[in-house]
């Protein structure tokens, strides 16, 4: 039988086992190099006031649109927050040293609620899995990420890894959960994607080799426009339903671009298949009712 003792030695073992497990991998970053950061994930001045999302010190203020970007592209974002303050992001490269080489901002939020920024292409930006680092305080704006300004602000720290897809690559999307219509349009030299009226990717369509979006378990409807010009990777464009909630189910149109020299519909049963047009192949899988709003060439 065992000790009181050697039960309390044992009970904060387990503790401190369970506790190890808990922290994110954004955590263990700034944990093991945050010092070279000049910020620590958490709390700054160990306040319990302004912070983002939810918790103070947790990872939940944060969310990445889309949830992947291109080397050359825009990442787009939504923070959520108690109060007004000052947003900076810094971005700490392939290295995982926590010394963040670059920064975008600084972002003036207005007040509580949730507001979505941009951070513009970063040209030394390479492939891989890449930290981005949130700092937001009360008292204007952060100075940068070389010095330990902690002392002096009030807010919350939050460490987020997010995959960049190489030149040529195919970065996969995840539609803006709760149903709703998902958009790939072209306007200028770049693709943009919305999704429930929100932007999850906007990115040169020359850098892309292709493009691949994700539904959610309820009922989406994908468009694909061709009214502004080609939207369609030369590697194409694809279009998974993922799950449905009923009628009518994943929905996929593809409309605009006047008139199509070529228009094929290949089936390879119910609900997969794909749509070849004059300006690329959009493939899909899970989907319901396909619609094209073309018109051929005679």
């Amino acid at each position: 039988m065992l000790s009181d003792r050697m039960l309390k030695t044992l009970n904060k073992i387990a503790f401190l086992v369970l506790t190890a497990t808990i922290f994110s991998a954004a955590q263990a970053l700034a944990q093991t190099d945050g010092g070279n950061s000049g910020f620590a994930v958490g709390n700054l001045v160990a306040n319990t006031g302004l912070k983002m999302g939810a918790v103070n010190g947790a990872q939940d203020g944060i969310k990445i649109l889309g949830g992947q970007i291109l080397v050359d592209s825009e990442l787009h974002f939504e923070v959520t927050t108690d109060g007004a303050g000052t947003l900076i992001v810094g971005i700490d490269h392939l290295d995982a040293n926590a010394a963040f080489t670059a920064s975008a901002g600084p972002y003036v939020v207005p007040g509580a609620g949730t507001h979505t920024f941009i951070v513009a292409a970063v040209p030394s930006l390479v492939a891989g899995d890449v930290w981005f680092r949130f700092a937001f305080a009360a008292q204007g704006a952060l100075p940068d990420f070389t010095a330990d300004h902690s002392g002096t602000h009030t807010g919350e720290i939050e460490d987020y890894l997010v995959t960049v897809v190489a030149l040529a690559g195919t970065p996969a999307l995840a539609v803006e959960p709760g149903g709703g219509t998902t958009s790939a349009v072209r306007s200028g030299a770049d693709v943009i994607v919305t999704s429930a009226g929100k932007t999850i990717f906007k990115g040169p369509q020359a850098s892309l080799g292709g493009l691949t979006i994700n539904g959610d378990a309820l009922n989406n409807s994908f468009v694909v426009d061709l009214a502004g010009g080609d939207p369609i990777p030369g590697g194409g464009l694809t279009v998974n339903g993922a799950g449905q909630a009923g009628v009518p189910g994943d929905v996929l149109t593809v409309t605009g671009g006047g008139l199509q020299a070529l228009v094929t519909h290949t089936f390879v049963n119910d609900n997969d298949g794909s749509v070849a047009v004059t300006e690329g192949t959009v493939t899909y899988t899970g989907l319901e009712p396909i619609t094209d709003n073309l018109s051929l060439t005679e």
